[in-house]
């Protein structure tokens, strides 16, 4: 998966967080706002095509000058 796609799934609203994101995203005190900021303005570290839970990559973005790591896990065309 590309940057650019994954950012026009957020600006589309195309997307789910998991329990676990919701869990983390309180715990460190994220908002959705913060989340959506740091991917229109990041990049991919690192995919994890081949992970056996399933697809997803490491993206690194900002939010109010705060550095945030999002994992964001997707369904692959086939």
């Amino acid at each position: 998966m590309q940057i650019k796609e994954i950012q026009e799934k957020v600006r589309r609203e195309e997307y789910e967080i998991s329990f676990h994101a919701e869990k983390e995203r309180y715990a460190e005190d994220i908002t959705i706002h913060n989340i959506e900021t740091a991917i229109q303005n990041g990049e991919i570290l690192e995919d994890y095509s081949e992970d056996p839970r399933g697809p997803s990559c490491l993206v690194f973005g900002y939010s109010e000058n705060r550095p945030i790591h999002i994992i964001c896990g997707y369904t692959p065309i086939k």
